[in-house]
C-alpha cells in the first residue's frame, strides 16, 4: 500500500523559515539602533543610567559552592552590582572596554543568526526551483555551520575576556568571603549543530558527486 504523501510539509516549512528570517531581520536593526543610540547616550541601552552614564546588563553567578547568600546592592566607581542569592546582575557603563565588549558579540551573535535564516531561506528556494541537488547548497551549509562554530567560539573567547576584566571589580563589591563570582553570558552549544550541519553538507557533497557519475554512466 502506497504511503500517503504530505506535500504541505515542504511549503509550510519554507513559509516559517521564511517569516523567521524576516522576523530577526527586524530585531537585529531594532537591537542595532538601540546599541548606538545607548552609546551615544540618547537611550540608558537595558534601562539602567546615572546622569549622562548609559549601563548594559550581565548575568552574574557564583562558581562556588550552592550557599543561600543575600547581597543587597552594591556599587563602586564603574559598577553597579544588584541584589543577590546565587546569581545576580552586574550593571557596567556602556562605553567601558566590557561593555563594548558585551555590546558587540551580542550584535554579531544576532547577525550571524540572521545570516543563517537567510542562507537557510536561499536553500528552500533552490530547493523549490527544482535543483534537489545544487553545488550552491553545499556551500551554504558549510557557511551556516562555520557560522555556528564561530559563534560559540567568539562566545568564549569574550566570556573569558570580561571575566579577566570584571573579576576584581566584582569581589571589590562583595565582602571578602563571598568572592568567586563570574559572569555569566549564557551561552548555547551551537556548536554541536554546526558540526552536525557540515557533516550534513559533506553527505550532500557525496550526493551530488554520485548524480554526477550517474549522468556520465547514462
Amino acid at each position: 500500500m502506497e504511503k500517503q504523501k504530505t506535500p504541505w510539509v515542504f511549503p509550510t516549512v519554507k513559509i516559517l523559515v521564511s517569516i523567521a528570517y524576516y522576523f530577526m531581520l527586524v530585531v537585529f536593526v531594532l537591537l542595532l539602533v538601540k546599541k548606538i543610540l545607548g552609546l551615544i547616550g540618547m537611550t540608558n541601552n537595558e534601562g539602567a543610567s546615572e546622569g549622562n552614564v548609559a549601563y548594559v546588563s550581565v548575568s552574574v553567578e557564583r562558581s562556588l559552592p550552592r550557599t543561600r547568600l543575600d547581597v543587597s546592592a552594591q556599587q563602586s566607581a564603574d559598577y553597579k552590582l544588584h541584589r543577590f542569592s546565587e546569581s545576580g546582575t552586574l550593571y557596567v557603563p556602556a562605553r567601558s572596554a566590557v561593555g563594548l565588549l558585551d555590546t558587540t558579540f551580542r550584535v554579531l551573535g544576532l547577525f550571524s543568526v540572521v545570516v543563517v535564516l537567510l542562507l537557510l531561506k536561499k536553500i528552500f528556494k533552490n530547493l523549490s526551483g527544482g535543483a534537489a541537488f545544487h553545488p550552491d547548497t553545499v556551500r551554504r551549509l558549510n557557511w551556516m555551520g562555520v557560522l555556528l562554530i564561530a559563534q560559540n567560539v567568539v562566545g568564549f573567547a569574550v566570556a573569558a575576556a570580561m571575566n579577566h576584566l570584571t573579576r576584581s571589580s566584582i569581589n571589590s563589591l562583595l565582602p571578602a568571603n563571598l568572592h568567586e563570582f563570574h559572569l555569566n553570558l549564557d551561552f548555547d552549544s551551537t556548536w554541536f549543530l554546526g558540526l552536525l550541519i557540515l557533516a550534513i553538507a559533506q553527505v550532500y557533497r557525496r550526493g551530488i558527486e554520485l548524480q554526477a557519475e550517474n549522468e556520465l554512466t547514462i
